[in-house]
């Protein structure tokens, strides 16, 4: 049997430097301009009467961020995550510069959201995994939970924040908070930490034999390396549809989760307060998604969050007037799942469709879920506007977060069918799902 590509015992020795960069640039960056998107919506309806539809930015980023992805993940191929990261860290710290100092109109509101788009893409996941799943095999899930613990507690010690200087100097001072953190932590931390590494040794300890020959199985096929391959490989499709219906629900409830807590009955202050929780929750629900997936099949991992969510989905949704206890509970279990979808991502591509073809697949598994749930937030937004309130929209959530857990469950089946029967019960994917 050739080489199996395995990580050495001392994995977390000699990758901790890198762990810790990315985790850090993920917390700082990309996820930073998406999850406090919500608090700039209130302050920017009351400085120009726009809908809560129009002001919605994050649907505009989040396309040009789509569309971008399968590029980055391309050039993080050729070049290397750390270049790509700077780069796109540069192009947003300047697009905020000008931003805010320009007339605030629709036309430059949204091209704001064109241009940041595109260099959000350069800062988002795919650099940050790329360089992560280089470095982890064994314990790749706790790796990536270190990544999403990080984000959490960032912007959970952001958001209260941010909203104090929004209140008392203005949405634009809030932007430039985050240009200077980009500048001050994710800058120097990229230039610190980020690279991949190339020297894969074998250690044969780690695995049994059969599990061994079906990690060598993964690892050993062509690896996709363009984008056209990509696009033609079932295993990515399906990946990214079965993705598709956790990011949804999540995606729509993020752009608009402050108005769906004021709106529902909470002053501004404890919903702020419950923003700040739910945070705290989604980095909990990292740093227990990352030690599932180490020790539990995959896909029961998936199923079980998706359950979660479903359940917060409905509090939510049905509780009206929100009490405060309510409103925090079903956050908290909304949470789990906002919380353990990217390591999940990270944690299933590798497995599936090798180490070598991570960047390509995953950016293109990015496009395919974005293009999903690209409409996710105007329509909380469009139930709000002809309703008066988000229940609708959090009841059509928690559908969606139950047919997910059925395409999983589908995808589990579709899965062992492959495994020879003779490998299934100690193999790695019986064991992974």
């Amino acid at each position: 049997m050739n080489q199996v590509l395995t990580k050495t015992p001392n994995e977390w020795r000699a990758g901790w430097k890198p762990a810790v960069a990315a985790a850090v640039g993920w917390g700082t960056a990309g996820v930073m301009i998406t999850n406090t998107s919500s608090l700039f919506i209130e302050p920017i309806i009351a400085d120009t009467g726009w809908t809560s539809s129009q002001v919605l930015l994050s649907p505009i980023m989040g396309v040009v961020t789509a569309i971008s992805t399968p590029f980055v993940g391309k050039a993080v191929q050729r070049f290397g995550p750390k270049r790509v990261v700077l780069f796109g860290l540069i192009g947003l710290v300047a697009s905020i510069g000008i931003f805010v100092s320009l007339p605030l109109i629709l036309p430059v509101y949204y091209g704001f959201g064109l241009v940041a788009g595109a260099f959000v893409a350069a800062v988002s996941m795919v650099p940050w995994n790329r360089t992560v799943v280089s470095w982890f095999r064994k314990s790749a899930g706790k790796a990536l939970s270190l990544m999403g613990l990080t984000a959490g507690v960032s912007v959970a010690i952001l958001s209260p924040i941010l909203v104090s200087v929004i209140g008392q100097w203005g949405w634009r001072a809030g932007y430039l908070v985050i240009a200077g953190i980009l500048l001050v932590i994710t800058v120097p931390v990229s230039l610190w930490g980020i690279r991949i590494r190339k020297d894969v040794q074998a250690d044969p300890t780690e695995t049994t034999e059969n599990t061994a020959i079906l990690i060598e199985a993964v690892d050993q096929q062509e690896p996709l390396t363009t984008l056209r391959s990509a696009v033609r490989n079932g295993d990515v499709w399906a990946l990214g549809i079965a993705f598709a219906f956790m990011v949804m629900p999540v995606g729509g409830f993020l752009a608009n989760m402050f108005p769906v807590l004021t709106t529902g009955g909470l002053d501004p202050a404890s919903a702020a307060t419950i923003l700040s929780m739910f945070f705290v929750a989604a980095a909990l629900g990292r740093v227990v998604s990352g030690l599932l997936l180490d020790v539990l099949p995959r896909y029961v991992v998936a199923v079980v969050f998706l359950g979660l969510g479903f359940v917060g989905a409905l509090l939510l949704g049905l509780g009206s007037p929100l009490s405060f206890g309510m409103a925090l509970v079903g956050i908290i279990a909304f949470a789990a799942v906002a919380g353990g979808e990217t390591e999940m991502m990270g944690y299933f591509i590798p497995r599936e469709l090798g180490e070598r073809s991570f960047a390509i697949a995953f950016s293109v598994i990015v496009v395919i879920f974005s293009v999903c749930s690209i409409g996710a937030p105007y329509v909380f937004s469009l139930f709000r506007d002809t309703t008066g309130s988000y229940t609708g929209a959090l009841i059509v959530a928690a559908v969606i977060f139950a047919i997910g857990a059925a395409v999983f469950i589908w995808r589990a089946a579709a899965i062992r069918n492959r495994i020879p029967l003779g490998l299934v019960k100690d193999s790695a994917v019986a064991v992974e799902g």
